[in-house]
């Protein structure tokens, strides 16, 4: 038995991950450029996420 997707429904799906597909490109092309969060950061970003308890787990 084969499995297959109709051309439409990838297409949507395509369609609607575009911004995804974007996104990374965009992140592929800092790191090929070398900007990366600093440690100081990286620091802030976490410090704001413990006080907002975004770092609790469920």
């Amino acid at each position: 038995m084969s499995t297959t997707i109709p051309l439409d429904r990838h297409a949507d799906s395509t369609e609607r991950r575009k911004w995804q597909i974007e996104q990374t490109r965009a992140a592929l092309r800092e790191a090929d450029a070398g900007d990366f969060a600093t440690d100081d950061e990286v620091a802030a970003l976490a410090r704001k996420w413990e006080a907002s308890g975004a770092g609790d787990a469920p």
